[in-house]
């Protein structure tokens, strides 16, 4: 479905009878992924941790980031796995980075998600 403001959800509950799914340290999973298009189908790149993120939904924690339980998925591939990194950190500074992390703009800084969250 799609907001009024253009967001667009697509919700696929794959086979998640009785909240019987994982990701990652989550083991009571309902709906495994709810894709979010942060300004609608028609318009961005509409490329994962760009534009396009994803959620689950567990029976005890609710609406939550699609993580894995590291980063390293997030700075490699810039997929659905940075969710979490938005929310936790407040920015897209896993764009500005290489495949390892480290900061185009400032390679002293190697984005981690512990000590490091920033190139600034």
């Amino acid at each position: 479905f799609i907001l009024s403001e253009g967001t667009a959800f697509a919700i696929n509950d794959f086979d998640c009878r009785d909240c019987e799914c994982s990701v990652g340290e989550v083991i009571d999973i309902c709906f495994p992924v709810i894709h979010v298009d942060i300004n609608g189908p028609k318009k961005g790149k509409n490329t994962f941790g760009t534009d396009l993120f994803a959620f689950s939904v567990s029976d005890s924690l609710g609406v939550i980031p699609y993580y894995d339980g590291s980063f390293s998925s997030c700075m490699r591939n810039k997929d659905e796995f940075c969710s979490n990194w938005i929310i936790e950190y407040e920015n897209f500074d896993y764009l500005k980075a290489d495949s390892e992390g480290k900061c185009n703009d400032n390679p002293s800084i190697i984005l981690d998600g512990v000590n490091n969250t920033s190139c600034h």
